[in-house]
């Protein structure tokens, strides 16, 4: 093959990032060159719909046809401690109703997770405990790693597990969300430091 003018330098092929859209938005940059997002290891995670418990198959999965949960039962894979969870069409809503209450899932093949780097990813559409009271967490059995929850849209926190791992459980954690609400749309959790939930706009 012979190299003609204005054809593609071998830097530049293969250089698939945020630099090759001129875009400074790592998602939608990976949006516009066709990118594939990662596996979500988050079972059950959309919960945009209304529950399935409607009958017309919809979303989040929510097999005891609850409209509400107390306690540790929730939907689908999915445990709340201190909280109450209402599903809504646009997603649930956590509703503290003591310090340190959660909305968060135990992912079963933790061991796998051990010494990598994940990123927790959620949609935040709105709540009153934004910005003072919530949190995203991810635990490993041995760190905590937390961010705050200061904004809707969607938010992140990387966090590099231990080798010695012991569980993973992830989710939305509060540290004093008593009478406070929370509304997710979605959550994500993926391998690598970068979230691919979704991208802003306007």
């Amino acid at each position: 093959v012979t190299p003609e003018q204005g054809d593609y330098t071998p830097d530049q092929v293969g250089a698939a990032d945020k630099t090759l859209s001129n875009l400074t938005d790592y998602q939608r940059a990976l949006h516009n060159i066709g990118g594939r997002p990662n596996q979500n290891f988050f079972i059950n995670s959309f919960f945009v719909g209304g529950g399935s418990q409607l009958g017309n198959g919809t979303f989040p999965i929510n097999q005891q046809e609850k409209n509400s949960y107390t306690g540790n039962n929730s939907i689908d894979r999915w445990i709340i401690n201190n909280a109450t969870l209402t599903i809504k069409r646009d997603g649930v809503e956590v509703f503290g109703s003591d310090i340190y209450g959660n909305f968060t899932q135990y992912l079963e093949n933790f061991r796998y997770f051990a010494g990598k780097t994940v990123t927790l990813s959620a949609l935040i559409t709105g709540g009153t405990g934004i910005g003072n009271e919530a949190y995203l967490d991810i635990l490993d059995g041995i760190t905590e790693h937390t961010f705050k929850i200061d904004e809707t849209g969607i938010i992140s926190v990387t966090a590099t597990l231990t080798d010695n791992i012991t569980k993973l459980q992830a989710g939305v954690v509060t540290s004093s969300l008593s009478g406070k609400t929370l509304n997710v749309a979605a959550m994500k959790i993926e391998l690598g430091n970068k979230q691919t939930l979704g991208y802003k706009d306007d």
